[in-house]
């Protein structure tokens, strides 16, 4: 049962990193942007980073290979991805109409905003426990069928 507990962490925790590439590359303008809240020198740059890092620390875990360096990578990771959220839940809450907005706009927009802040913060606490997860594939490594043994 073990084995296969390792198995479903592993492939569920490669996923979270896996799954988003395409659509960050899909819409490389506003990768970018989001980047910027942490990095505002060379966002590209730092975007092309972010999107190795993604990459090479998810298969690192999938595989098992030097699953602590993985681990750890992805862990430091998770936590700028707790500060970007943050950031962008406090974006969602300064957004303004003009003042010749109807009320009912208003009305929209305060919605609008309650969920933008909700979803960010609820993503910053995910980065949380990702960033735990991480952490402890560092302190662990990534269990049976690795390609690697542990670093330590």
């Amino acid at each position: 049962m073990e084995i296969i507990a390792w198995a479903v962490l592993r492939l569920a925790f490669a996923w979270m990193f896996l799954y988003p590439i395409k659509d960050l590359l899909a819409d490389w303008g506003s990768t970018k942007k989001v980047v910027g809240l942490l990095t505002p020198v060379f966002p590209g740059l730092c975007a092309v980073i972010m999107l190795l890092v993604m990459l090479g620390g998810s298969l690192s875990i999938l595989l098992g290979y030097y699953a602590q360096i993985g681990g750890l990578v992805l862990c430091l990771y998770s936590i700028f991805g707790v500060k970007v959220h943050y950031k962008l839940s406090q974006q969602a809450k300064a957004g303004h109409l003009s003042s010749q907005a109807s009320d009912c706009d208003r009305e929209v927009l305060a919605e609008a905003q309650a969920l933008a802040v909700v979803g960010h913060i609820t993503s910053a606490e995910k980065n949380v426990v990702l960033a735990a997860v991480g952490f402890m594939f560092t302190l662990l490594g990534s269990g049976a069928f690795s390609l690697t043994d542990n670093i330590f």
